[in-house]
């Protein structure tokens, strides 16, 4: 699956943990994103719970549907994670549990347009350094663009747009 050989011993390491991985690989048809998973998020939210990963209540259609998500642009990888915790104990799949509480990526350029042409004017300093070939600065620029569109935009988006805009 491509995973490194620490991660691997943990997946195999417990007869539930490596049945239930197995179970979100076939789902996703993405072995190495299923560990990720499941080695990050749900390790993190197994030991705040006190419970092993396989008893979250997350199922393994859940996972795929996280990954996905992911993989289409959907959601970035903060909302991913909130989803990932939503989704424990919940029967919804991950597209609804995203579009209930707002995590799917704005991909309407009118929106990005705008929400760029603000964070430039919240940001001056930042749009010049950038303008002037500081590619660093652009993390400020795009952090405004996150918090005028509530974390719905796309950074990817955000960030070609930035730069189309102050170096065309």
């Amino acid at each position: 699956f491509g995973m490194s050989n620490k991660d691997a011993s943990v997946m195999t390491s417990e007869l539930g943990l490596c049945l239930f991985f197995e179970a979100c690989e076939q789902e996703s048809s993405n072995g190495l994103e299923s560990a990720k998973w499941l080695l990050n998020a749900g390790a993190k939210l197994s030991n705040e719970r006190g419970c092993n990963i396989e008893d979250l209540g997350i199922t393994p259609e859940q996972v795929a549907g996280i990954i996905s998500l992911r993989k289409e642009n959907k959601i970035g990888s903060s909302a991913a994670n909130t989803i990932f915790e939503l989704l424990c104990d919940s029967d919804q799949t991950a597209e609804a549990i995203a579009e209930s509480n707002s995590l799917l990526q704005v991909v309407d350029e009118d929106a990005l347009a705008t929400w760029v042409q603000e964070a430039i004017e919240a940001q001056p300093q930042a749009a010049d350094d950038v303008r002037n070939g500081k590619d660093a600065a652009i993390g400020r620029l795009i952090g405004e663009i996150m918090k005028r569109s509530g974390g719905s935009a796309d950074a990817g988006a955000a960030r070609t747009k930035l730069l189309s805009t102050l170096q065309p």
